[in-house]
Formats: structure tokens, sequence, C-alpha cells
């Protein structure tokens, strides 16, 4: 019976019905158009959009069949992961490129910094989508690598103009890494490395008591 496949109440294909429904709403409700929000909102959607294109044609080539991961794009893809590691992803690596671990980003961050100047887009709006194009242009295949969500990017993040570090994964006077995730501690075990994993998803990162393993659930593909 076609009618009872494509409807919910047939157990066999409710939950694809469900996924392909639920796919179908947020590709719809992430388009700015079908947003509500306010005018200074729409402008920054605009001037984002501005960034977005200059680093599409600095990450890919015209001809897909050239396309090479290159040195822009490997930075930014970096750059995303050590913005998110000292808190979030709103910009905060520009004033934190004197820690160990951002060594080697100092050019990459002043261009990420000319491009906000240049465009009126917040760094960490732009650093979060530098990321995932570097991902794409890299040869990850992001938006299919989960059939349970899609990665986004929320626009408009707060840039601060100063470091911003967390408690769970920094010494808050100093801004370094606390010991236990050291690059060679981090290398050392699978333990280590799980526990680096988890304490980088500071957004689902669960109190003790919360969930048996004591660790949260979060995806740092999602963190844009």
């Amino acid at each position: 019976d076609p009618t009872g496949k494509i409807n919910g109440r047939n157990p066999h294909y409710r939950g694809a019905f469900s996924s392909m429904c639920g796919a179908q709403h947020q590709l719809c409700s992430t388009i700015p158009e079908n947003q509500p929000h306010s005018d200074g909102c729409g402008e920054l959607v605009g001037n984002c959009r501005v960034a977005l294109k200059h680093m599409q044609a600095m990450m890919f080539r015209i001809d897909l069949d050239e396309q090479v991961c290159n040195n822009f794009a490997l930075k930014s893809v970096r750059g995303f992961f050590h913005d998110h590691m000292s808190a979030d992803i709103d910009g905060s690596i520009l004033f934190e490129l004197h820690q160990e671990y951002n060594v080697g980003l100092c050019q990459w961050s002043k261009y990420i910094n000319a491009l906000s100047d240049a465009t009126e887009c917040d760094p960490g709006s732009i650093i979060a989508m530098a990321g995932e194009l570097g991902l794409e242009a890299c040869g990850m295949d992001l938006w299919n690598v989960d059939t349970e969500a899609k990665p986004h990017v929320n626009i408009g993040r707060g840039y601060q103009c100063k470091p911003n570090y967390s408690p769970r994964f920094h010494n808050m006077t100093t801004g370094e890494r606390l010991p236990q995730f050291d690059d060679m501690h981090v290398a050392s075990s699978a333990n280590a490395t799980e526990s680096h994993w988890y304490a980088l998803n500071g957004h689902a990162f669960a109190e003790p008591g919360d969930r048996h393993d004591e660790f949260g659930d979060g995806e740092i593909e999602y963190s844009g």
C-alpha cells in the first residue's frame, strides 16, 4: 500500500518517515529568510555570506576534479578545533595565539581578522564556517557522516576581543592546558584520548553523576 508506506502509521516506515521530515524541517529552518530576526541580524547574515564566498574561493578549485587540500583549508580545520579547545568557537583564538598549542596559526589568524574587518562578519562565525569548509575541501563528506543530524553554523557569536578559557581544560591563571591534556599524555592511551575528546565537547560535557561514565555525548562536528 503506497499510502501506508509514506505515512507515519506504518511501523516499518515510521523511522524513515520521521527522519526525512525532520531533515527537511531542519533544512528549511536554517534558511535565514525563514527565521524571525531583526534588521541588524539580517545585515550580519549578509556580511557573513560575503565572508563565506571569500573562503570558498580560497579553498575550492573551480574544477572539482582538480581539488586539493590546500594549506588554508588545513589551517582552518586546525583553527576551528583550537578555538573550540579553549571554550567555544567565538574568535577568542585571536587572543590566544601565545599558547604553545596554537603555534603556526599566526598568519591564518591575520587573514581571519582582516576578513572580519572587511566584511563586518564576526571572527567566531568566520572560523566556524572556515572549519566546516576546510573539512569538506580536504575530502571529508561532513554533511553525510551522520544520519542523526547535520552540522550547521550559528551566525553572530558575541566576539569579546579577549581570551576565553574553559576551566575544564585549562589552568585559568596561565591559560595553558591542564597536564592531563598535554599532547604526549593524550597520545599515551585510549583512555587519555577519550578523556581529552569529552573535555573538548564542553557543550555536552556531563557533570559527575549525570551519566554512569561521567562523560557527555556531544559531537564536535556540530559545534559550528
